[in-house]
């Protein structure tokens, strides 16, 4: 979560004639500038006594944050019950919380973050907070969300920020929370989901059902990133696919699971005027062992028109990526990884009724690698050979065994890698396309490296 309390603080500042926003690490001065006090922000906060913040009835919005993470940082909860006025509570950094349920007598609070704090009780009285719009409870706590009584108690919630011990109960306090729009919230991955149970409509999210979800909350940098393991519950997550920024599936061994979006899930779509995947960034798929197809129907209602890097490692009956009619909205495409695919023999699928004579490119696609995907003979139609690689860089291919031209043939192939700085090929030993790469050998202060082997040039 953004520094949201900061935030609240100055607007509160800027808008009320008698604002005052104190330093990191001063507090109010004397008794007379208590009084008045609507904003307390305090950096290194070790004051301990319970009598600290009496004399503050007008206090708004409180920050705490602690200078480290220690075993000797306690703070008790209770010390706080007088401020009644209290809208926006950030509690931030204390090894030890003490009194969780006594926050409940703060009515009016709005904003309520405990982030990086260790406490042990149950909030099942914080579900008394009816004006609760946003609560963060990301960190080191290790409260476990299946003992509280939350469903249906915080109807006015829009953010909820969950740490990495959320048990599958969350689920349907999440279920609850008809405003929510934001949620943050790591679990490890159930064969089943509650029924009935279907992630809301989120604007913001960082949803990680998965074991190794540490990697993933480092590089998912997007606002709407959604990570998976071991299932994929199509209904559950289908909500999310009409925004999701970064996608990832990984690790899934369903045998049923041969197509990742069928005739079926498309049909439930068809009354949404948005195109599904239409914001996606960033698309992995890492070890899908049974899939065969991702998408095995008419495509009129997907678009990959902001798809910029895209990683398919594993999916080794993965037969192709992308029909034509979708490749030809890859047009911010920039990096393409296709890794231990066995069976993949094509990446853009031609379909009966494609117009084929279409030109097609990849105008911004800088770098290309293809490892280890032993059925691959071509590795796009003719109609991608006169523009189709305006930008690339980086070119990489190995261990394609059966692999013999990059485009196959047909219209005439000319001026493909004007932009190349790195060209690999090793292991492509019936690879008969070295025409195109003739005046690239032969221009050499072109490139920063350059390796061939087990192909004649």
């Amino acid at each position: 979560m953004h520094d949201v309390v900061r935030d609240v603080a100055m607007w509160i500042a800027s808008k009320e004639d008698n604002g005052l926003v104190t330093k990191p690490g001063v507090g109010p001065e004397n008794e007379s500038s208590k009084q008045k006090l609507e904003i307390l922000l305090v950096h290194n906060f070790e004051n301990r006594s319970t009598q600290y913040f009496e004399g503050m009835p007008e206090l708004k919005v409180l920050s705490l944050k602690t200078a480290s993470y220690s075993n000797d940082c306690l703070f008790y909860l209770n010390a706080l019950k007088s401020l009644t006025k209290l809208r926006a509570l950030e509690v931030e950094g204390f090894k030890h919380l003490e009194g969780i349920s006594d926050l409940a007598s703060l009515t009016e609070l709005e904003i309520l973050s405990l982030n990086n704090s260790e406490f042990r009780e149950p909030i099942d009285k914080l579900g008394d907070l009816k004006n609760l719009r946003v609560f963060d409870l990301r960190g080191r706590h290790f409260i476990s969300v299946s003992a509280c009584n939350l469903n249906g108690r915080l109807g006015q919630l829009e953010e909820l920020y969950l740490g990495r011990k959320s048990s599958d109960a969350i689920l349907s306090v999440i279920n609850s929370l008809p405003k929510l729009t934001s949620l943050s919230l790591k679990k490890e991955p159930s064969p089943h989901f509650p029924e009935g149970f279907m992630f809301p409509g989120l604007e913001r999210y960082k949803i990680s059902i998965s074991n190794a979800w540490d990697e993933f909350w480092e590089t998912a940098i997007s606002s709407r990133s959604l990570r998976i393991s071991h299932t994929f519950p199509f209904n559950v997550i289908e909500k999310l696919l009409w925004n999701v920024e970064f996608l990832d599936l990984h690790n899934i061994e369903e045998e049923g699971l041969k197509c990742l979006i069928g005739a079926s899930q498309m049909k439930e779509t068809e009354e949404n005027h948005k195109l599904l995947l239409s914001e996606l960034k960033k698309f992995c798929l890492w070890e899908l062992v049974n899939l065969e197809y991702i998408w095995k129907v008419p495509t009129q209602h997907v678009s990959l028109r902001s798809l910029e890097v895209v990683k398919i490692c594993g999916c080794r009956k993965l037969k192709s990526l992308f029909s034509l009619s979708l490749a030809q909205s890859l047009l911010r495409l920039q990096e393409l990884v296709i890794e231990e695919c066995d069976e993949l023999a094509q990446i853009v699928e031609v379909l009966e009724g494609d117009e084929e004579d279409k030109s097609l490119c990849f105008p911004k696609l800088r770098s290309l690698e293809i490892i280890g995907c032993c059925s691959l003979e071509y590795v796009f139609p003719n109609s991608m050979a006169s523009q189709g690689f305006p930008q690339l860089q980086k070119l990489s291919m190995m261990g394609l065994s059966e692999l013999k031209q990059i485009c196959r043939p047909g219209k005439q192939q000319q001026e493909l890698f004007l932009s190349l700085t790195e060209l690999n090929f090793s292991y492509c030993g019936k690879f008969i396309d070295t025409a195109h790469f003739k005046p690239v050998t032969a221009a050499l202060t072109v490139f920063l490296s350059l390796h061939f082997s087990f192909i004649s040039i």
